[in-house]
């Protein structure tokens, strides 16, 4: 059975100082499981390089879900496993390892149904029990920004659902706005979510603004309301210096990371037209766990 993530204690402020707020823990996170087979394998890679490094941070595992599939349609996108799948592929890697943080991802078209969504996502057997006892689903990560996800919707969601983690992912849509609005629309929703992602990306690939990203951790770093992460163009090869560069701006290395279309071999330009590659993902892992050990 899952384990909810553990708060912990940010061990800088940029000044030298502890803060006394405390933060849901950090997640290295591979997104894009789709079957069994994936399952077992990044299961494993996780178990094996965070039980080799003491790190404060979690192997997560991310599953995606898009309208196609939410609807019980095969999506078009590869990256989506059928609904009916989800359970048994977060059941396969907790059985292997009982430490890894389950994330379902979830755009949703219809801003005003989103908790309505949400519901009948965690709902589907063994996923979501109670904030007591977590079934297999951690957390899920709403994705779309401040228009796709209104504070409304996420207050009916964390009523009820109390222990489940909530990513607010923070998209390019939004990161286009100006730093007031976007730091705005973060406050406005901090009662509700667990964790910001900020993610130009979107699963693209598309390499992370390093001076805006860092500009937005130093931001919640210093308002020291909610745990945060970073997602774009990341990949086996890229990670290490990321974190790097990120530790060294922000004093600490207590933030998450997430890589879709890094560990993944595409079979045409189009988005979703790809696979997971065991080999790139185990890489990618093994790297960040190394870059995050060297900066604790």
């Amino acid at each position: 059975m899952s384990a909810s993530a553990v708060k912990i204690k940010k061990p800088n402020d940029g000044n030298g100082e502890t803060m006394n707020a405390s933060f849901e823990k950090p997640y290295i996170s591979i997104t894009g499981i789709t079957n069994a087979h994936e399952a077992r394998s990044v299961a494993k890679t996780m178990h094996n390089h965070t039980r080799r490094t003491q790190i404060p941070h979690m192997g997560a595992f991310g599953v995606l879900v898009n309208e196609s599939s939410f609807a019980g349609y095969t999506s078009l996108n590869l990256r989506c496993p059928r609904m009916g799948l989800i359970a048994r592929i977060f059941e396969i890697a907790l059985v292997i390892n009982p430490n890894i943080f389950t994330v379902i991802h979830y755009a949703c078209k219809n801003p005003e149904t989103l908790s309505g969504s949400v519901r009948k996502i965690v709902t589907l057997p063994g996923l979501y029990y109670n904030a007591e006892e977590n079934g297999l689903c951690d957390a899920i990560q709403l994705n779309g920004g401040s228009q796709q996800v209104p504070v409304n919707e996420l207050a009916k969601i964390k009523n009820e659902f109390p222990g489940l983690h909530i990513i607010y992912q923070v998209p390019n849509s939004d990161l286009c706005m100006s730093t007031t609005s976007v730091l705005k629309s973060i406050d406005e929703r901090a009662e509700f979510i667990d964790y910001v992602l900020f993610d130009a990306s979107g699963g693209r690939g598309v390499p992370m603004d390093m001076g805006l990203m860092t500009f937005y951790g130093m931001a919640l770093r210093d308002r020291a309301k909610t745990a945060f992460g970073f997602a774009g163009g990341l990949n086996e090869n890229t990670v290490a210096d990321r974190i790097y560069e990120f530790s060294i701006k922000l004093g600490h290395s207590d933030f998450s990371i997430d890589v879709e279309r890094g560990v993944r071999n595409p079979f045409s330009d189009q988005y979703g037209d790809d696979e997971l590659d065991l080999h790139k993902a185990e890489n990618f892992f093994a790297n960040a766990v190394q870059a995050v050990a060297k900066r604790s």
